[in-house]
């Protein structure tokens, strides 16, 4: 047998064999493993929230801001028409993670025109929270609400709130 007749069969042979083991990839696999998550009250989770007025308060864990004749030691019983409210410090946002985060927008679902609901944070002058505020871990920022209300209808009103924090 010549040697090019050899060599030609001998990498035949290798061809065949490597086709039958295949390669070092896979296109498939499973593995199984578990995921742990721990819900915490506002005031532990990773972005705490912290309730440093009478206006802002804990509710089954919750964070609840209150602008009516709920908080103790507060005779009045709501805002006017036709006015504009400043609540200094109202809340806390904490960086309880490991890395720092950025307050990037506070989603607000107004359930009139004639409400709006602002947060703030104090920064020479006042600056919309949501302005990309960076919080280092351990950081932690007081939060302003401003309500301006136009001539609305007098009556409780619910506004959710969505704080949209990133890493």
């Amino acid at each position: 047998m010549s040697t090019s007749r050899r060599t030609f069969l001998a990498g035949c042979g290798v061809l065949a064999a490597s086709s039958l083991l295949g390669s070092a990839a896979f296109s498939r696999t499973s593995a199984d493993r578990s995921v742990t998550v721990d819900v915490a009250v506002d005031t532990d989770a990773y972005l705490g929230l912290e309730p440093t007025s009478p206006f802002a308060t804990l509710v089954d864990g919750h964070l609840e801001l209150t602008f009516d004749d709920t908080p103790q030691d507060i005779a009045g019983e709501g805002v006017n028409v036709n006015s504009e409210y400043l609540f200094v410090d109202t809340f806390g946002l904490i960086n309880q993670g490991v890395k720092t985060i950025e307050i990037l927008s506070v989603e607000v679902d107004e359930p009139s025109p004639d409400l709006e609901v602002t947060f703030l944070v104090e920064n020479n002058p006042w600056m919309p929270l949501g302005d990309a505020v960076p919080l280092d871990p351990g950081d932690s920022i007081n939060v302003t609400v401003e309500v301006d209300v136009a001539d609305i209808g007098y009556g409780d009103y619910q506004v959710p709130i969505t704080i949209v924090a990133s890493a």
